[in-house]
């Protein structure tokens, strides 16, 4: 029943309003139990995952700053907003917008800073730079 319901949930009829506010003039190209995969307007792609009543879990994507249109609301900062923040420092493009074990939600992007990868984690209220993680 719970998979018949979220199948409802996530199919393109009932997901296409909500799909519409996350990545705007998106366009579904596929969908699974779990998640929808989204042409942004720049022909790069987003897939939103939900959890099992059809809430977003998280988003993510290859083109942060190159293409990839997200916009979360309720107060959260749009990608391109947190892109603009970080400017002077060299993105690599790969982004998630995830909720952390405190409950926040952040944007987690990939860059470089000394020849060295890092992961910026930025609070997607504030875009406030929370902290940067060596890649090991």
């Amino acid at each position: 029943m719970v998979s018949v319901l979220l199948s409802l949930l996530l199919s393109s009829a009932f997901a296409s309003p909500l799909v519409k506010e996350l990545v705007p003039q998106g366009k579904i190209v596929s969908e699974s139990p779990e998640s929808i995969k989204v042409e942004t307007v720049g022909k790069t792609h987003i897939e939103l995952v939900f959890d099992d009543k059809g809430v977003l879990e998280e988003a993510f994507g290859k083109a942060a700053g190159k293409g990839d249109n997200f916009v979360p609301g309720q107060k959260m900062l749009p990608l391109d907003e947190i892109v603009k923040k970080l400017s002077g420092k060299t993105l690599q493009g790969e982004w998630i917008f995830e909720q952390n074990p405190n409950g926040d939600w952040v944007y987690d992007i990939e860059g470089r800073e000394n020849n060295k990868d890092v992961d910026y984690i930025i609070n997607a209220e504030t875009g406030v730079v929370k902290e940067v993680i060596l890649d090991e």
